[in-house]
C-alpha cells in the first residue's frame, strides 16, 4: 500500500553526501522569505549549521504537495510540516546511534529506513531549547538573488527558444484579420492563443510587436465598465437603528510585479516540463494536464523564483503559454516573457469591491451591533479553484471561461470578498452579507489579503466614527471592545510608540487580526495634506506568535505597508471601452521611493506559541489608518480609494 506523500520521513528530508542535508517542501519563495525560515527551522531540529542545508522546494518530482504558498500559511503551515519531519528524523537516527549526542546522520544514513511515518517519531524541541529560532541575522537563502543569476528569467539551456505572446484586446475577442510576423518567426496559433517562437529574443520581440500591430480584432461588445456592476448593486439593509455607516470601495488594481511573468518549458518524448515563478506548482500541474489532455504524471512542474509575486499574477498563465508552445516545438525548450503591457492587462486583477458597516450603540456608548455588507468580484479564481483557470485555455479554438464560484468558499481557503470582514472586537450582535458579481471582461483572482484590504478599511472607519461619536479617543475606544490580551498588547505599543502629533498633520490607527486567525497587526500614520495626501510616517507592531526569522517579519510587514499606501494613494486599472487598457507606469502609477514614508516595525515576540501568518497582516490596518488619519486632518471620512487629487478635492468640496 503507497502512502501519501509527505506523510514519510524520508518524502521531506535525505542525507545524500556528508556534510550535506537535502530537504524538501512544497511552499516556494516568492519574496517572503520563506527559504531563510524553513532552513533555520530544519537546521534547529537538527541540531546542524544552516548552511549544511540545501532546501529543495516547489518540484512536483521531487516535493511533498503543499498546494498554494499562498494566505500568510508558509511558516504557520508548512514550517510546522519542516519542523515535524526533521525533528522526527533526528529522533530516528538518536535512536539509532543510542543517544550519544548528535547522531552522525551520514555514518547511519545507508542503514537507515526513512520510509517511516513522521507521526511516529515528531519530536519537536522545546522552545527553551531554541538556538536559532526567533534570531536575528541569516539571508543566506538569498544570496543567488543578490548575484543576480537566481530568477526564471535568467534561466537558460541548450537549444533555448524565445517566445512572445500577442494578446486579443479583450477576453473573448477573435481574429478579424491575421497580421504578418518578421521574416523567420514561426507563428502558433489556436483560436485566440497567438504566439510567435524565433531562435533569438531580439527576434521574438520585433516579431510580436509587429504581428501586435497588424492584427485586426473584434469589438469589444460595448460591456461598459465593471465598476459600473459594483455601482449598481444593492446595498443590503442597513440596522434599523445605526447611527454609523461607513462604506469603503476600491476599482480594481494590478499585481504590477516589478518584473513582467517568464516561463520555460520542454515537450520532449511524451513528457512535459515547465519551470515558472508560480505559487503552486501541484496545482499547476494539474491544471495543464486537464488543459492539455495529458495524464497527470506527465507534467512536471519546477518553481524558479521571480522578481516578486503578491498573489495569483501572470506567473501560471506564462506558464500555460510556454506550454502550449512547448507542445508545438518538441524537443526545444521554450522561453516565454511578457511584455509590461500584458502584465499590466493580462493577469489577473486584484478585485473591485465595495464594504459598507452599520453599527449602533448601546447606553454605554460601546458598540451594540455590526452589519457588514459586501459587494465583490471574486478573489479567488487560481488554476484548479473550480476549474482549469488558465487564460491559454480561455483563448484556444473551442475555450470556455471557467465559472466564477459565487458561494461561500472553504474554510481552508481562509474566504474570499468576506475575509476580515467579521469585526475583530467583542461585539454583541454581527452580521455578515455577501454577494460575488460578475464581468465577461474582468479577470480577477488572489492578490495580497484578498478582501481584508477594503473590509478592515471599512470596520476600522465604523469604529473611529464610534468614536468620535462618543468623544472618546480612538485607541481607548478600541480597547473598550477588547478582551484578547494579545490584541490589546498590539494596540497599546503601536500607540506607545507614535507619541503625540506633528502639528498640521493627521494621525490614524488601523488594527486587525489578519483573517481573524493569523498575525495581530496595528498600524499608527502620520499624514500631511497639500496637493496630495502624503503619508509621511508609519508605526507597525504586529504579533506572529512565534516569529522564526524576525528580520524576515519586519521585511514582510514594511513590504505590505508600502504595497498598501500605493494602493491606497495611487492604484486602479483604467478601462477602455470595457476591457483593461495601459502599457506602462505611466498608465499605472506606483508608490515611488521618494514618496515612501519612514516606517518603525516592532515584533512582540512568542516562542512558546505557534507562529502566525503574518505576510498579509498590515495590508487591511495600513489602509484604514490612513483614512482614519485622512478624517482626523479634515473631519471629511471617505474610503473610495484609491485617495487620489481628483476624488480627495471632490470629497473635500
Amino acid at each position: 500500500m503507497t502512502h501519501k506523500l509527505g506523510e514519510h520521513i524520508g518524502d521531506w528530508i535525505a542525507f545524500p553526501t556528508p556534510g550535506r542535508v537535502e530537504v524538501r517542501t512544497g511552499k516556494v519563495e516568492i519574496g517572503q522569505g520563506v527559504r531563510e525560515a524553513l532552513t533555520r527551522i530544519a537546521a534547529e531540529e537538527l541540531d546542524i549549521d544552516p548552511a549544511q542545508i540545501d532546501l529543495i522546494s516547489g518540484d512536483t518530482a521531487r516535493t511533498p504537495d503543499e498546494g498554494y504558498t499562498a494566505g500568510s500559511m508558509s511558516i504557520s503551515g508548512g514550517g510546522v510540516a519542516v519542523r515535524q519531519a526533521t525533528s522526527a528524523a533526528r529522533a530516528l537516527f538518536e535512536a539509532a546511534g543510542r543517544g550519544e549526542g548528535r547522531p552522525d546522520y551520514w555514518a547511519l544514513s545507508d542503514s537507515m529506513d526513512l520510509d517511516r511515518p513522521v507521526a511516529d517519531f515528531a519530536r519537536p524541541k522545546s522552545p527553551a531549547a531554541y538556538v536559532l529560532t526567533g534570531t536575528g541575522g541569516g539571508g543566506r537563502a538569498l544570496n543567488a538573488q543578490v548575484k543576480g543569476a537566481a530568477f526564471i528569467h535568467d534561466l537558460e539551456m541548450p537549444g533555448l527558444l524565445h517566445a512572445r505572446m500577442v494578446r486579443p484586446p479583450w477576453l473573448g475577442a477573435e481574429v478579424k484579420r491575421m497580421g504578418e510576423a518578421s521574416a523567420g518567426a514561426r507563428v502558433i496559433r489556436d483560436g485566440s492563443f497567438i504566439g510567435v517562437v524565433c531562435e533569438r529574443e531580439a527576434d521574438a520581440v520585433a516579431a510580436g510587436e509587429r504581428l501586435a500591430l497588424t492584427t485586426l480584432w473584434s469589438k469589444a461588445p460595448g460591456a461598459g465598465d465593471p465598476l459600473d456592476i459594483i455601482d449598481r448593486s444593492n446595498e443590503p439593509a442597513p440596522l434599523d437603528d445605526a447611527p454609523i455607516s461607513v462604506t469603503a470601495s476600491r476599482g480594481f488594481i494590478a499585481h504590477a510585479s516589478i518584473a513582467p511573468s517568464c516561463a520555460v518549458a520542454m515537450w520532449d518524448q511524451g513528457r512535459l516540463t515547465v519551470w515558472t515563478h508560480t505559487q503552486g506548482v501541484f496545482p499547476l500541474a494539474r491544471s495543464l494536464a486537464a488543459m492539455l489532455s495529458l495524464d497527470a504524471d506527465a507534467v512536471r512542474v519546477i518553481h524558479a523564483p521571480g522578481a516578486g509575486c503578491y498573489g495569483h499574477n501572470g506567473a501560471d498563465d506564462a506558464a500555460a503559454d510556454a506550454a502550449m508552445l512547448a507542445m508545438a516545438t518538441p524537443g526545444r525548450p521554450v522561453r516565454v516573457q511578457w511584455t509590461r503591457a500584458q502584465e499590466l492587462t493580462s493577469s489577473p486583477m486584484g478585485a473591485a469591491m465595495r464594504t459598507t458597516v452599520s453599527a449602533s450603540l448601546g447606553a454605554d456608548g460601546r458598540i451594540a451591533t455590526m452589519h457588514t455588507g459586501v459587494v465583490s468580484f471574486t478573489h479567488v479564481r487560481r488554476p484548479g479553484v473550480g476549474g482549469v483557470n488558465l487564460l491559454a485555455g480561455w483563448l484556444r479554438a473551442g475555450g470556455a471561461v471557467d465559472p466564477v464560484i459565487t458561494g461561500p468558499m472553504p474554510a481552508a481557503s481562509g474566504g474570499d470578498a468576506e475575509r476580515n470582514a467579521t469585526p475583530g472586537y467583542d461585539i454583541a450582535e454581527t452580521s455578515i452579507w455577501r454577494t460575488i458579481v460578475q464581468h465577461p471582461l474582468a479577470r480577477t483572482s488572489a492578490l495580497r489579503s484578498l478582501g481584508a484590504h477594503v473590509n478592515v478599511t471599512a470596520l476600522e472607519g465604523a469604529m473611529d466614527a464610534s468614536a468620535a461619536l462618543t468623544g472618546e479617543d480612538p485607541v481607548v475606544y478600541r480597547l473598550r471592545h477588547l478582551s484578547d490580551p494579545r490584541a490589546r498588547a498590539v494596540i497599546e505599543r503601536v500607540a506607545a510608540m507614535a507619541g503625540g502629533c506633528a502639528p498640521g498633520s493627521g494621525r490614524g490607527i488601523g488594527y486587525a487580526r489578519y483573517k481573524n486567525v493569523a498575525a495581530y497587526c496595528a498600524v499608527i500614520v502620520e499624514t500631511e495634506l497639500a496637493e496630495t495626501l502624503r503619508v509621511t510616517r508609519a508605526w507597525a507592531v504586529v504579533d506572529a506568535g512565534c516569529a522564526v526569522d524576525p528580520d524576515g517579519v519586519e521585511n514582510q510587514i514594511e513590504g505590505g505597508i508600502i504595497q498598501a499606501l500605493s494602493w491606497t494613494l495611487k492604484e486602479a486599472v483604467n478601462f477602455a471601452d470595457g476591457a483593461p487598457s495601459g502599457a506602462g507606469w505611466s498608465d499605472y502609477p506606483i508608490l515611488r521611493l521618494d514618496e515612501t514614508p519612514q516606517i518603525v516595525v516592532e515584533i512582540l515576540q512568542h516562542l512558546d506559541q505557534p507562529p502566525l501568518g503574518v505576510g498579509e497582516a498590515a495590508c487591511g490596518p495600513t489602509a484604514a489608518a490612513v483614512c482614519n488619519a485622512l478624517a482626523a486632518l479634515t473631519g471629511v471620512r471617505t474610503a473610495d480609494l484609491p485617495l487620489t487629487r481628483e476624488r480627495l478635492a471632490r470629497a473635500l468640496g
